[in-house]
């Protein structure tokens, strides 16, 4: 019960923050990893339109955590998205 309320809490703080004008600021390479289950895929379109050069990929199998849910798919394109800037 204490780990849902400090949740709770923590929602309602950032939920009174607009970070979307920020992200049109952002200058360098940028990747926007979901999982194909998460809760959070009504923001996909507006952080698209903020940062249409970013690279969108969806890992399936997994929901608002890939990197834990689905570590061998999201490592992978983690891997290939760093190693494309490395060039």
């Amino acid at each position: 019960a204490k780990k849902s309320s400090s949740l709770r809490y923590l929602f309602k703080d950032l939920s009174e923050y607009d970070l979307y004008p920020f992200l049109k600021k952002i200058t360098c390479p940028v990747m926007i990893v979901f999982g194909e289950k998460d809760a959070g895929l009504f923001a996909l379109d507006k952080m698209k339109m903020s940062i249409p050069s970013a690279r969108i990929e969806t890992i399936k199998n997994s929901g608002h955590f890939p990197f834990l849910e689905n570590r061998k798919d999201f490592f992978s394109v983690l891997i290939d998205f760093l190693r494309q800037r490395d060039r």
